[in-house]
C-alpha cells in the first residue's frame, strides 16, 4: 500500500512508467497493472493542476482504459487470491517514545496557544488517550486536527517558520472533484517533525453535508460532525471529539478491544478514497491488497470522472 509516487515529478513518474511497461510485457501481472494505474493517476493530477486541457483529455482516456482493465481483472479474481497484509507485530518496542512524544505535545500546545490556534487530537492519538490514557504502544506518530474555517495552511507555515522546534517535511493538496470539470484544490495534510525526531501529522477538517472529512491527496476519513471536549492526559489538557464513543466506533468499530494485527487500510471503517483519480486507484488497490471493496464509493467517483 506504500505510495511510491508521492513527491515525484512528471519526468520521474515517466521513467518508472517505462520500467513498468517493460516488466509487465514479459509477464502478465495485476501488480504491474495497478502500479501503472497509480502513475497515470498522478500524471492526471499534475496536468489538471497545470490546466493542460488537451493533454488531460488524452491522459484521462488512458487512465480510464487502464482503470477498467484493472477493475475487470479484480472483479474476476477469486477471493482467495486477494492478498491480505500480514502485520503481526514484533515483540520489540517499535512504537512511539512516550517521553519524547509528551515533550512534543507540550511544545505544540504552548506554540499553538501562544498563536491562538485551535487544535485537537484524533485517530490513533485520540484512541490512545481515551482507552489507554496514554499514547498507543505501537503508534508511530501524533495525529492532530484543525478545522479549515479556523486556521489556514499559510498561518501554520508562518507559525512553524518562526519556531526552532518544528519544521514541515511534507504538505499534501487534495483535488476534490464536484464534477468532471470542477474541483476544489485544498491543502489537507502536513507532516511536521519535532527536533527530537517525533512526527506529527496535521489534518485539516472540512464539513460537507452531514459529514466531516479529512485526509490526504488520495484517501478520506469521514465522520459524523463533532463538537470538541477537553480531556486531560499526562497532566496536559487537550481537546478531542466530544462524543468519544461515536467518533471511535465510526473509525475503529470495537475500539475498546486492542487489535494487535491492526492495519488501517484494511480495518479503519471511516476510510475511503478521495473524489479524484488518485482515490479511484486507491480503492482498487485496497481491494487487491486488503480484500476491501466498496462499489458504492467507486460508482460515485466513476460518475464524476469516467
Amino acid at each position: 500500500m506504500f505510495d511510491f509516487c508521492s513527491g515525484l515529478n512528471l519526468n520521474e513518474l515517466n521513467k518508472i512508467k517505462n520500467v513498468l511497461k517493460r516488466l509487465k510485457n514479459s509477464k502478465k501481472d495485476i501488480f504491474y497493472e495497478i502500479d501503472l494505474l497509480k502513475i497515470l493517476a498522478y500524471e492526471c493530477d499534475f496536468l489538471i493542476e497545470n490546466k493542460d486541457n488537451i493533454s488531460i483529455s488524452k491522459l484521462s482516456k488512458k487512465f480510464t482504459s487502464q482503470y477498467l482493465k484493472v477493475k475487470n481483472y479484480l472483479e474476476k479474481m477469486p477471493a482467495k487470491k486477494i492478498l491480505k497484509p500480514h502485520n503481526k507485530l514484533s515483540k520489540k518496542n517499535i512504537g512511539i517514545d512516550s517521553l519524547k512524544a509528551k515533550k512534543v505535545l507540550l511544545d505544540l500546545a504552548c506554540l499553538f496557544e501562544l498563536n491562538k490556534i485551535k487544535w485537537f487530537v484524533l485517530a490513533g492519538t485520540f484512541l490512545g488517550f481515551i482507552r489507554e490514557k496514554s499514547f498507543l504502544r505501537h503508534d508511530l506518530d501524533i495525529d492532530i486536527g484543525l478545522m479549515s474555517e479556523d486556521v489556514s495552511l499559510a498561518q501554520i507555515k508562518e507559525v512553524l517558520r518562526k519556531s526552532p522546534l518544528f519544521e514541515i517535511s511534507k504538505i499534501e493538496y487534495q483535488k476534490y472533484f464536484l464534477s468532471a470539470n470542477n474541483f476544489l484544490n485544498k491543502p489537507t495534510f502536513a507532516r511536521i517533525i519535532h527536533k527530537n525526531g517525533i512526527t506529527l501529522d496535521i489534518f485539516w477538517h472540512f464539513l460537507e453535508g452531514n459529514k466531516i472529512y479529512h485526509g490526504t491527496s488520495s484517501i478520506l476519513w469521514k465522520n459524523t460532525p463533532f463538537e470538541l471536549n477537553e480531556y486531560e492526559v499526562y497532566g496536559l489538557k487537550v481537546k478531542g471529539p466530544k462524543n468519544a464513543n461515536l467518533y471511535l466506533k465510526e473509525t475503529y468499530g470495537n475500539w475498546r478491544k486492542e487489535k494487535l494485527n491492526y492495519n488501517f487500510h484494511r480495518d479503519m471503517i471511516s476510510l475511503t478514497g478521495t473524489n479524484n483519480f488518485l482515490g479511484l486507484e486507491y480503492l482498487l488497490r485496497r481491494k487487491l491488497y486488503c480484500g476491501k471493496y466498496n462499489q458504492e464509493e467507486l460508482t460515485k467517483i466513476e460518475k464524476l470522472l469516467i
